[in-house]
């Protein structure tokens, strides 16, 4: 004899309602039909439910900056098109998260912007030398914050 009992899960009318708005909002969300890494380009191509195509470099993408073109080319689009998946990698990237410009964690997206921030490109190197001639950057005033 078992002993064994069913488990009772209790779900109200109000979860299934906003499960359901949840279900109905993601369904009208641009999610990914095709993916493909293009490595002549150096990017990975994502193209959309909505005929948009977004580009990206791999070296933004958590975990994907290290990686060889097998490894890229390996991609896969996962569930209903809301994420892609490089199993010779275990990484996963949600479409939503590439559309809002989150490639990583918060401290991943913090090491690319610091990455950004010490770029030297003839623009900011013009505009730091102005500012030097002018006494620097601007102090800030109670006033303009």
């Amino acid at each position: 004899m078992s002993n064994k009992t069913a488990a009772k899960i209790v779900t109200t009318d109000r979860e299934i309602e906003s499960a359901l708005a949840l279900g109905a909002k993601s369904a009208r969300a641009p999610h990914a039909v095709h993916v493909a890494y293009k490595a002549g380009a150096n990017q990975l191509a994502v193209e959309l439910s909505n005929g948009a195509v977004l580009l990206l470099p791999p070296q933004l993408l958590q975990g994907l900056e290290h990686a060889t073109v097998e490894q890229l080319s390996a991609v896969q689009i996962t569930g209903p098109g809301t994420g892609l998946h490089w199993p010779m990698l275990n990484v996963d990237h949600e479409v939503s998260g590439l559309l809002t410009g989150i490639f990583g964690t918060v401290k991943w997206m913090a090491k690319i912007g610091r990455k950004g921030g010490r770029s030297r490109s003839s623009a900011k190197i013009a505009a730091a030398r102005r500012n030097g001639k002018s006494g620097g950057r601007p102090a800030h005033t109670a006033a303009a914050r």
